[in-house]
């Protein structure tokens, strides 16, 4: 466990601080339409990082653990990528 905790210390770090500063940034701009991908990007920051640290405790751990499903767009384009990204509920539940 303690090399898991120091190995996981820096990627703990990064996916902590950045998906927090996009969020919050997201959110001070979604006002003029700029922040709502800055939102997407955010979520998409946060939802790779808890794929690094399941992938990491799997590895080290030897932690049973399942990856949720990612919802696919509903269309083809950017703005239906997004719209996929934020209408994602599998992105904002807990396991």
């Amino acid at each position: 466990e303690l090399v898991y905790a120091v190995i996981d210390l820096a990627p703990s770090i990064v996916f902590f601080v950045l998906p927090v500063t996009l969020l919050s940034v997201g959110v001070g701009l979604a006002v003029i339409y700029v922040g709502v991908p800055l939102l997407a990007l955010g979520l998409l920051v946060a939802r790779f990082g808890g794929l690094v640290q399941r992938t990491m405790a799997l590895a080290l751990l030897d932690l049973p653990s399942t990856a949720p499903g990612w919802q696919p767009p509903r269309g083809p384009g950017p703005i239906s990528a997004l719209a996929a990204v934020l209408r994602d509920a599998g992105a904002r539940a807990t396991q």
